[in-house]
């Protein structure tokens, strides 16, 4: 039997794809593209890696300010 699987693809003005997406499993598959990488990723995955990367953006920022702290507050002997 044919594979009858539809998906949607987005590209931009020069037809370079940025990503698909394709039914699969009860879900949705995204397959990102971007500086000659592919990433493929579950659509229900999304919130997960959205929180991850806040949650790091956060310590990131966290650290920063905490380096600059100790950079600008006298050092006790």
């Amino acid at each position: 039997m044919e594979d009858q699987r539809q998906g949607v693809e987005v590209r931009n003005k020069e037809n370079r794809l940025l990503f698909m997406a394709e039914p699969i499993n009860g879900d949705i598959i995204l397959t990102l593209k971007s500086a000659g990488k592919e990433i493929k990723i579950l659509y229900t995955d999304i919130p997960k890696l959205v929180s991850a990367a806040v949650k790091r953006k956060k310590r990131l920022k966290n650290k920063a300010e905490r380096m600059i702290d100790n950079v600008h507050s006298p050092e006790k002997p």
